[in-house]
Parts: structure tokens; C-alpha cells; sequence
């Protein structure tokens, strides 16, 4: 898990950065007129967009593996493991279950006496993972076809996030969550959690 983290943490903050350099540009090209910032605005959110997918598959692996470990700890995993993949997809189970799992992650790795403390940092992450509005109806996303397609037809079946149509409130709270998910890998990558996992517990 620790050389894991490590590309973790790197993808986290290549993402944040062309997220602050999308809405730099888009500042810059709306307080000085400059075409040039407009048109680069976009293709910067078009290699941010695939940043992010790339980090939220290697964050699922990492999820899933912190979540075997942290089974050897006497504190107590309220999901299952498959929760680590379908709790970010099933509707309302998205909302918290990512949360829950992530908190019980975070106090599995901590000494015994601070486990029952507030977990400021996961909440604050998942606070400002919420504010990104990836959940929102109506967000902005590309579809990528699955075979051919008309021009304005949506009959896709993957679906990419589209950051150079996302507001600049939701590109500001999106690196925030990637900056706080940061040291929240790192403190689980290097804790006990991530030693090996305990053999023949917990669900597939």
C-alpha cells in the first residue's frame, strides 16, 4: 500500500494542479479579454477530466486494499468490502457509505485512545467532495460511445467527467477534496493498515 499511495497521492496532485491552472486561465481569460486563455481553458479541463478518471481508479484500488487491511484492527468495519467499488455508484448509498468506509479506514490505523475522536480530515474531505457537485443533476458530462454515433445523440455507455463545463465553485471544491484526500493516503499508507491484511475475513 505504500508504494501505492505514493502514485495515489502524485495523481491527486497532478489533478488538483491542472484544475488550478483550468481556473487560472479562465480568470485570467475573462478579466483580460485574451482568446487565447478561453480556447486553452477547456482542452486543460479536457486533460484534467482524464487525470481524474486515472486517480479514481487507482483510488478504488487503494480503497479496496485499505479496507482488507484494515481488518486486522480491533475496530470494528461496518461494510462489507464491495462496498469500496458500489458504494460510489448505487444512488443515496453514494452519499455516505464512501464516507463511513473511508472513517472507519482512518480510526482502524489510529493508536487505540484516539480512535473514538472526531475524524475532522475525512470529514472535511468528504464535506468538500459533496460541494464538487460530481453528484449533481444535471452536471456536465462527456459520453463516450460505445459504437457509432449522430451528432448530439447521447447513446453512450461510459461516463467521463467533464471538467471544462463544471462551474468554478465546483473545480474549487474538487482540488480542496483531492488536497485533503492527500493526507489522509498518506497517514493510512504509512499506519498500520498498511501491513499485510488478515487472512479469510470479512466479505467479498
Amino acid at each position: 500500500m505504500r508504494g501505492l499511495g505514493g502514485l495515489l497521492t502524485g495523481l491527486l496532485a497532478l489533478t488538483a494542479g491542472m484544475i488550478a491552472v483550468q481556473l487560472a486561465l479562465r480568470v485570467y481569460g475573462t478579466a483580460s479579454g485574451q482568446p487565447w486563455a478561453s480556447r486553452l481553458s477547456p482542452r486543460v479541463g479536457d486533460a484534467g477530466g482524464a487525470a481524474f478518471v486515472l486517480t479514481a481508479i487507482v483510488f478504488v484500488v487503494w480503497f479496496r486494499r485499505a479496507r482488507i487491511n484494515a481488518e486486522s484492527s480491533s475496530w470494528r468495519q461496518r461494510r462489507a468490502r464491495g462496498w469500496t467499488l458500489w458504494g460510489w455508484i448505487i444512488p443515496i448509498a453514494n452519499f455516505f457509505v464512501p464516507f463511513q468506509l473511508m472513517g472507519d479506514i482512518w480510526r482502524a490505523g489510529l493508536p487505540a485512545a484516539q480512535r473514538k475522536k472526531a475524524a475532522w480530515l475525512p470529514a472535511l474531505w468528504w464535506t468538500a467532495w459533496l460541494l464538487s457537485g460530481t453528484y449533481a443533476e444535471g452536471h456536465q458530462r462527456s459520453w463516450i460511445s460505445s459504437g457509432p454515433s449522430q451528432p448530439g445523440a447521447s447513446s453512450g455507455h461510459i461516463i467521463q467527467l467533464s471538467l471544462p463545463g463544471a462551474s468554478s465553485f465546483n473545480l474549487c471544491a474538487l482540488a480542496i477534496s483531492g488536497a485533503l484526500l492527500i493526507p489522509i493516503i498518506r497517514t493510512v499508507s504509512a499506519g498500520p493498515v498498511a501491513g499485510p491484511p488478515a487472512a479469510g475475513r470479512g466479505g467479498p
